[in-house]
């Protein structure tokens, strides 16, 4: 009786197949609650629907210690997943294809670990399963992978996500997924046999994703021989302490921030990295990474293609930074420390500037630059003063057809502002006030009203640049009614106008008079007309 039950069926029409299959194809491209919906329209979109090749079932996550304790949302994730199962069942006992199989589940205890186990051990080795993905969310101990989820002859993508909880086996499993295209992992424990037997199985990898893999022995991610290999990410905050990448001629995206926050830096070996000379998206940071000029050298002489850079500056030890880059388009600084005070990027192809750190220092740029827009990402800790704005007034002469983006935060109730702020920048202003910052958002944390102490801040701002847009999340009705009043600010006699709106509204509504703003502690956007 078995037997006959999971025999294959009585081969079906071509066309009737190709009919099925355009259903499916349509109902793939629907919300899961909408294609379920299209079951009621025949018997044809019924069948199409109970013989879809793709499964996709996320079982909701939830704040799992709270939930623990409520019952009614016990019952349904346990009724969800008998339904899972029962799918399964039905599908292999009817030799139904599953060529996509995406879960998303909470690992609550021993049975949910069992039945993921179970479900992953009878699909991962058909040959008709192409793509898996798994995200788990593992609570009160460590969920082992099966060594079957690389054993599918056929597979293209795997992807799995986890939460430091979540390990492969201890041994060197069999691989035959030599059709593999992309390999996802985050936040699995992988060994470094492992990880080197899957990165030197899988020829075809054309895709490479390792986010907080780090076990206790995995110390080098070698990716190496892989022709076909075109973007390579890295994000480790474990025990990795090196990198080798060699005969990779088609990666032209390549990213790696190693971000252990324990003792020693990753020492870097420009020899041990090996791009090739395709790589046109290059991002860096991290323990040892960007450190001084010579961790620039490989990219100012073996990258000639190279059109984006992003480098985190958190362990730069200059107080300077020089760069040149005859092809490079988009550049991006992140996380530079008050220790970096100039800036002089030679770049005559340059569109896009990026900014982000605790100070304002002196950028250069080359006259000739084709600088379309510039973004300042400012989070200033140690106590500023008019030379702050003083270089960023400059920074906003580089390029007047530039759109310019300012994002200032604190995170203090009190600003650590230099007394006299006002009265000493007007007197070093060289420049009249720039009309070239499309957006000008200021952020305080926690968000107070920006009271009598602090309120220089914005005279200084609005001294320099007289911006489109400005986002604030402030007391706003209090801070412009006394904004407005002050005459030691020049800023307000060019105002003339304003239009104001809540974020969550489509509409900005025309105010002559701040009497009338009673959005107190909102986050509200300002479209200010200048003179």
């Amino acid at each position: 009786m078995e037997e006959s039950i999971i025999s294959s069926p009585t081969p079906k029409p071509k066309v009737l197949e190709d009919v099925t299959e355009l259903m499916q194809n349509i109902q793939s491209r629907l919300p899961v609650k909408a294609a379920a919906k299209t079951s009621v329209l025949s018997k044809s979109w019924l069948h199409a629907w109970s013989t879809i090749p793709t499964l996709i079932f996320h079982v909701p996550i939830g704040n799992i210690p709270i939930e623990r304790f409520d019952l009614k949302k016990q019952q349904r994730k346990q009724l969800k997943l008998v339904y899972i199962d029962n799918t399964l069942i039905r599908y292999l006992r009817d030799n139904i294809p599953i060529e996509r199989f995406d879960l998303k589940l909470p690992v609550e205890n021993r049975e949910h670990s069992s039945l993921a186990q179970k479900w992953i051990r009878s699909l991962a080795t058909k040959t008709c399963l192409k793509e898996l993905s798994l995200n788990f969310v593992v609570y009160g101990g460590l969920m082992k992978l099966p060594d079957e989820i690389l054993c599918g002859e056929n597979l293209t993508s795997i992807r799995v996500s986890g939460s430091r909880w979540l390990r492969t086996s201890d041994c060197p499993p069999i691989i035959n997924c030599v059709s593999l295209r992309e390999l996802y992992f985050s936040g699995v424990r992988i060994s470094q046999q492992i990880l080197d037997h899957i990165l030197t199985s899988c020829r075809l990898l054309a895709k490479i994703e390792l986010r907080n893999c780090s076990s206790l022995d995995l110390k080098t991610i070698k990716v190496k021989s892989l022709p076909c290999l075109n973007e390579l990410k890295i994000t480790e905050e474990g025990r990795v302490r090196r990198v080798e990448i060699n005969n990779v001629p088609n990666l032209s995206f390549f990213s790696c921030n190693l971000l252990d926050q324990r003792t020693h830096h990753v020492p870097f070996n420009p020899h041990s990295i090996s791009l090739g000379s395709s790589v046109t998206e290059l991002s860096l940071g991290g323990h040892g990474l960007v450190t001084d000029d010579a961790s620039l050298d490989m990219i100012k002489s073996g990258l000639p293609f190279l059109e984006s850079l992003t480098l985190n500056m958190t362990f730069w030890t200059l107080e300077s930074f020089h760069f040149t880059c005859a092809s490079i388009r988009r550049f991006s600084l992140l996380d530079c420390k008050n220790r970096l005070i100039d800036i002089q990027v030679h770049a005559l192809k340059l569109l896009s500037f990026h900014l982000s750190g605790y100070t304002m220092p002196s950028l250069s740029f080359p006259i000739s630059t084709t600088l379309e827009e510039i973004t300042f990402l400012l989070y200033p800790e140690t106590r500023f003063g008019a030379s702050f704005f003083l270089k960023m007034r400059e920074a906003l002469e580089l390029s007047l057809s530039s759109k310019y983006y300012v994002h200032i935060k604190f995170h203090r109730r009190q600003f650590p502002l230099e007394k006299d702020l006002l009265d000493d920048l007007k007197t070093r202003l060289q420049f009249p006030p720039a009309t070239n910052v499309e957006t000008l958002s200021f952020a305080t944390s926690p968000d107070d009203c920006l009271g009598e102490e602090n309120s220089s801040v914005f005279d200084a701002l609005f001294e320099i640049c007289h911006p489109e847009l400005v986002n604030v999340k402030l007391m706003l009705r209090e801070f412009l009614e006394k904004k407005m009043t002050r005459t030691m600010a020049n800023w307000h006699r060019y105002l003339h106008n304003f239009q104001v709106r809540k974020k969550v509204q489509k509409k900005r509504e025309t105010l002559l008079n701040p009497r009338f703003l009673d959005w107190s502690g909102s986050y509200a956007e300002f479209k200010l007309e200048w003179s």
